[in-house]
């Protein structure tokens, strides 16, 4: 949340989750930060999802960034993934084998890590 507002559509967002470059506003934007807020310990199975193809500002990079810190500060065994998605949008897929693609991987990680 700090680097937010240096995106293309970030930079409209500011007066919706407070502007990073007011000194004022990087406290209480540090304290919802999810980047910011990942210590070490155990996490669940997780996975982030991302496109190449995001034209709304919400750079792949932030999903990458949070895979790996979390991935990083993970203390037990459980996966902490990523999935790109290339030629997609914000919204997701184009086609609807991208879209079957998606929910197979979706519903194979469901049954496999958070099907107890």
């Amino acid at each position: 949340m700090l680097r937010f507002h240096l995106t293309e559509g970030g930079k409209y967002w500011t007066k919706e989750y407070g502007n990073p470059d007011n000194p004022e506003h990087v406290s209480f934007l540090r304290a919802y930060s999810p980047y910011h807020n990942v210590k070490k310990a155990v996490y669940p199975p997780t996975l982030f999802e991302t496109s190449l193809g995001d034209d709304r500002g919400v750079d792949p990079m932030r999903a990458m960034k949070m895979a790996a810190r979390v991935s990083y500060h993970n203390q037990g065994d459980n996966p902490i993934l990523l999935r790109v998605k290339q030629g997609q949008g914000h919204g997701g897929a184009w086609r609807v084998s991208d879209s079957i693609e998606q929910l197979v991987d979706q519903y194979s990680f469901f049954k496999q890590y958070l099907q107890k």
